[in-house]
């Protein structure tokens, strides 16, 4: 490849570089041609032994032009009718189904909003034992109200219960 303008003073510098030229054009009509292979075999090139070499070749003849391809026509648009306004956003409408937090599960927020700023990684030993404990005591509290009523509706089945239960002896 030549770098730069070749000298005005030497002539074997510029046939050099136009046969670069020349021979990089063809290599890249021959690559682009290679995609379609509709092109049919050039004719060999013959040369008398007093012409210069750097003499312009004929054009290669005209190469078939394809057809264009036709699209594919669309389906038809179901058109609504006269004064009914399209609805735009009709893609973009959300489901039916609630945004719930990660945080808390609870619908309505997610959890960058969520009302319950509690972060568990944030607190300190005493401070999650007080936690747990907090939550075993809420357990517990749910546990009797659903003996209460199980009482309620059957007390001879709620002492059956009771009686098959381990005993608790320390």
């Amino acid at each position: 490849m030549v770098n730069g303008r070749p000298s005005d003073e030497h002539v074997q510098e510029w046939i050099d570089a136009a046969r670069l030229v020349d021979y990089n054009t063809r290599a890249n009509q021959d690559f682009r041609s290679a995609v379609t292979k509709t092109r049919t075999a050039p004719a060999p090139v013959v040369r008398n032994p007093g012409t210069p070499a750097f003499r312009a070749l004929p054009a290669p003849p005209p190469r078939p032009v394809a057809a264009a391809p036709s699209a594919p026509t669309a389906p038809a648009s179901h058109s609504l009718p006269p004064g009914v306004p399209m609805d735009i956003d009709l893609s973009r409408q959300r489901s039916g189904t609630p945004i719930i937090c990660h945080r808390c599960k609870k619908p309505g927020h997610i959890a960058r909003n969520c009302p319950e700023q509690f972060d568990i990684r944030s607190m300190t030993t005493e401070e999650r034992d007080d936690w747990v404990m907090g939550l075993l005591a809420d357990l517990d509290a749910v546990r009797a109200a659903a003996s209460a009523e199980a009482q309620a509706e059957d007390p001879a089945a709620a002492e059956e219960e009771k009686s098959e239960g381990p005993e608790e002896g320390f």
